[in-house]
């Protein structure tokens, strides 16, 4: 039981190689997130509130300048045949489960 005044924090380390939560835990495997969607609700990779992780903000900043320059510089199209039936068969909100993708440079 905790006290008025007493001091609690979660060991996120400890949160993020739980059995009960994730299958393999000690496994690589970031296609876990797409198999199992509300996992995403489960976890909590740069901290909340004040002790969040300072390298936050830096790496939202990264990936905005990564995408955004990729995107600025490159046309991305389908690498070889892409039938929309195969690929969603069901709706257009489905994911393919691989999609090869060609980068064609931008002439300027």
């Amino acid at each position: 039981m905790v006290g008025f005044g007493a001091l609690a924090a979660a060991q996120l380390s400890a949160l993020h190689v739980n059995e009960t939560v994730f299958e393999n835990p000690e496994k690589f495997d970031p296609e876990r997130y797409i198999r199992d969607e509300p996992l995403l609700q489960k976890i909590i990779p740069f901290g909340v509130g004040k002790r969040a992780c300072l390298g936050e903000s830096l790496a939202r900043a990264e990936l905005y300048l990564i995408f955004g320059n990729l995107l600025l510089r490159y046309n991305f199209k389908p690498h070889g045949k892409l039938s929309t039936a195969d690929v969603f068969p069901y709706s257009f909100a489905k994911r393919p489960f691989k999609l090869e993708m060609q980068f064609v440079k931008i002439r300027s």
